[in-house]
């Protein structure tokens, strides 16, 4: 790959009829970009940026813009590669399987294939904005961007981005969520270069998409609230996610993030310069009772569990009885319920679960919004958490690091057990995928549940399968999984018979538009 990699920088095809292939690519390119409608929306949340910036430059070349016939362009064409295809102008991170020694052979094997040449630094670019704006706000559909320019190092504005996303009670998003102001929330830095950046923070509008006055000033409020706040244990626990992602990342991740030189930890210099940020914007008093959001338990060791004591009245033998009886019984539940499949080989530090719940009637949706938190905190400790209910059936997938999995199931099992909070409001759906969301509990004769949903839970079956794990985490696999709600037992597919039917159903949507489905099941052996 770096033999390749080297002659494609080194000599490049510059043929005639090369350079006029590639422009029919660059222009079909161009056509589809500028009907992308992403890129359009990037394009104009843009328009806030001072108009002699290069982020508002137009840099996507066409047939138009790319006279490869002309002498003078040929001439700039190779005047480019000359200057900046050269060593001075490159930097080369390599990560592999391979041994200090023969990634640094690679390397070296690698520059002495490229053209030798000093750096040429890139013009400073002008302000970001025009005169003393800092901020400005970008409206597009049901989406409120607030932009703001910063000149902190991108580590401190990954820091601010954290926990202006952070899903815990308290928090800028759940105050959004229950004035039904926004949905969503999404902080990001869309443009970090030689001391500039932009910090675009997208809200997803609730019912009221007359609210951006209303977001901004609790969006203020809440940033003066962190301004004055200590973030000592803040500091302390970017740092634990840092290293978590550092361990979990790819290797091309890795790579990246060495290239580009980003601190682990918040250093006393980006702590000055995200405060300067935030004194720019004078903002006035926090008047909201905001709280900062609890340490991720899931990032930090589990504490070993303190064998029980005794109960007044028992001896050691009545609680030895009690606790092999116990243990019986629960194995039995365990061992038809819960299987670790050694498909796959256990000497890794990652893991999957998968849980397999059957309910009376429809199965509870809205998982993903309820119990928000918990996926974004199992996220962060390198645990993918996913939901997906159709009909009676609802499967939660469990996939990533074995260490935290333990954790992370006893906090399912409790959000599970608890009465959850009601899901947040969807956007309706066009007919036909209304359709096609009903189809499962049509096939199966079942109805909405009735009932509460924590009742839902607790007379539903459950069953599970793992792989990858190690002894030891299988134990506190299993400890966790007795908490789970619902009967553990072994599930059985059944595929649902019309027998020879034509059956019709009318479903009740609030879409504007009108849908038919037409659903043929597949004939069985029978």
């Amino acid at each position: 790959a770096l033999q390749r990699l080297a002659d494609m920088l080194a000599h490049p095809r510059l043929a005639m009829d090369d350079q006029l292939r590639e422009r029919e690519v660059l222009h079909a390119e161009f056509i589809a970009w500028s009907q992308d409608a992403k890129a359009q929306q990037q394009v104009a949340l843009l328009t806030g940026v001072a108009v002699d910036h290069p982020l508002r430059g137009f840099h996507a070349g066409n047939r138009d813009s790319l006279p490869v016939e002309r002498e003078a362009f040929q001439h700039a064409l190779r005047a480019f590669h000359q200057g900046f295809y050269q060593s001075g102008q490159m930097t080369l991170c390599l990560a592999g399987p391979q041994s200090l020694a023969e990634l640094e052979t690679l390397a070296r094997r690698f520059g002495e294939a490229l053209t030798s040449g000093p750096r040429h630094p890139q013009v400073a670019p002008p302000a970001l904005m025009s005169g003393a704006a800092r901020n400005y706000q970008h409206i597009d559909g049901n989406h409120l961007h607030q932009v703001i320019s910063s000149e902190a190092p991108r580590e401190a504005l990954d820091f601010l981005c954290l926990w202006l996303n952070a899903a815990a009670p308290g928090g800028l998003l759940a105050e959004l969520q229950t004035q039904r102001l926004a949905t969503a929330l999404h902080a990001s830095v869309i443009y970090h270069f030689a001391g500039q950046a932009l910090l675009a923070i997208d809200f997803t509008l609730g019912a009221q998409h007359d609210s951006a006055a209303q977001i901004e000033a609790l969006l203020h409020d809440w940033l003066s609230f962190f301004a004055h706040s200590d973030w000592t244990s803040l500091r302390e626990e970017f740092a634990l996610l840092a290293a978590r992602q550092h361990q979990v990342q790819g290797a091309l991740a890795l790579a990246r993030h060495d290239s580009e030189g980003l601190e682990a930890r918040l250093s006393e210099q980006a702590v000055s310069a995200l405060k300067a940020m935030l004194d720019a914007l004078h903002l006035p008093p926090s008047r909201h009772p905001w709280r900062l959001p609890p340490n991720n338990p899931f990032l930090r060791p589990a504490a070993k569990e303190e064998r029980a004591g005794l109960i007044r009245g028992q001896t050691s033998a009545h609680r030895g009885l009690r606790t092999f009886a116990q243990d019986r019984s629960r194995g039995r539940r365990e061992q038809s319920a819960l299987t670790f499949s050694p498909a796959l080989a256990n000497d890794t530090d990652e893991g999957a679960l998968y849980l397999h719940w059957r309910f009376d009637s429809a199965a509870p949706a809205g998982l993903d919004s309820t119990l928000q938190a918990l996926v974004e905190n199992a996220r962060q400790a390198g645990v993918e958490l996913s939901f997906d209910a159709n009909g009676q059936d609802a499967v939660v997938k469990i996939v990533g690091l074995q260490d935290p999995m333990p954790a992370v199931l006893e906090a399912l099992a409790l959000g599970l057990n608890q009465a959850p909070a009601a899901p947040l409001a969807s956007p309706p759906l066009i007919a036909i995928r209304a359709l096609l969301k009903a189809l499962p509990m049509c096939c199966a004769g079942t109805v909405s549940g009735a009932d509460e949903p924590q009742a839902r839970w607790a007379s539903a079956r459950w069953q599970g399968l793992a792989v990858g794990f190690s002894a030891a985490h299988e134990a506190a696999i299993k400890a966790a999984a007795a908490r789970l709600p619902g009967q553990p037992t072994s599930l059985a597919h059944q595929s649902p018979s019309l027998g020879g039917q034509r059956l019709w159903h009318e479903v009740k949507t609030d879409a504007n538009d009108a849908a038919l489905l037409l659903f043929c099941p597949t004939p069985t052996q029978a």
